[in-house]
């Protein structure tokens, strides 16, 4: 059985022609991990720190930012971050 990719699980439409050398493009087991309890924090934080050297984390971030349902490590955020975020903007909008 083949392991998706990032591209494939996530769904990005700017990822389906990424750079292969980019670690979310391998690693997928880092970048969904079964849960995002303690268990799992050590690969939680070595994804987050893979996308913050990315050169495309920022718009990776953007892109998840909308998507509510979306799960895995996304722009350096885990779906939680990116609630959080949304909250953020939601207020400082408001």
């Amino acid at each position: 059985m083949s392991q998706d990719t990032i591209a494939t699980k996530g769904k990005a439409p700017w990822l389906t022609h990424i750079d292969t050398d980019l670690e979310c493009a391998n690693e997928t087991r880092l970048f969904f991990p079964p849960d995002y309890t303690a268990t799992f924090h050590d690969d939680i934080e070595k994804a987050k720190a893979l996308c913050m050297v990315c050169p495309l984390a920022r718009s990776c971030l953007e892109w998840a930012l909308p998507q509510t349902s979306l799960e895995g490590i996304w722009g350096a955020t885990t779906p939680a971050d990116r609630r959080r975020i949304r909250r953020r903007r939601k207020k400082i909008a408001a």
